[in-house]
């Protein structure tokens, strides 16, 4: 359920800057994608676990959308880096994470719960310092154009 909602609200803000302005437009494609994704998820799982993952999709997918609809271009940049993180984190724990069935005798100790914490974290810094180095390379100015002979005729009238 956490990895169909998370793939909704990355999916449903996608559409929402794709399609800033059409609402209905982005709100349905982000809920049959976020949907496909949640039925490819949570199918092995059962029939009650796939309907919870298909509503928390199309929750998910219906608040990306909005939100990206409501927020400008330029700066969902960074909303949208954070639920992709967000979204492979819940993929990656979902990995990580040992169930009965497989790992009966396995505890969960503070050393193990640290190994899910230092990924997230570390995907959360790299993100964050991807997005700081992309604003200092656009925010360089450009040096001035050398041009002989501008400076001459400056102050001269025809």
């Amino acid at each position: 359920m956490s990895i169909s909602m998370s793939m909704g609200l990355t999916v449903g803000l996608l559409f929402g800057i794709i399609f800033q302005g059409n609402l209905f437009m982005s709100t349905l494609i982000a809920i049959v994608v976020g949907g496909v994704i949640a039925l490819i998820v949570s199918f092995a799982f059962g029939t009650l676990t796939t309907v919870e993952g298909l509503m928390a999709s199309l929750m998910g997918a219906m608040m990306g959308a909005m939100l990206g609809e409501m927020i400008p271009t330029h700066q969902s940049a960074f909303l949208l880096m954070f639920f992709l993180v967000l979204s492979i984190c819940a993929t990656l724990l979902f990995l990580v994470v040992p169930t009965k069935a497989n790992h009966q005798d396995e505890q969960v100790t503070k050393r193990w719960l640290l190994k899910p914490f230092l990924v997230t974290f570390g995907l959360c810094i790299f993100v964050l310092l991807g997005i700081q180095l992309s604003h200092s390379m656009w925010s360089t100015p450009a040096p001035p154009s050398e041009h002989p002979g501008h400076e001459q005729h400056k102050g001269k009238a025809n």
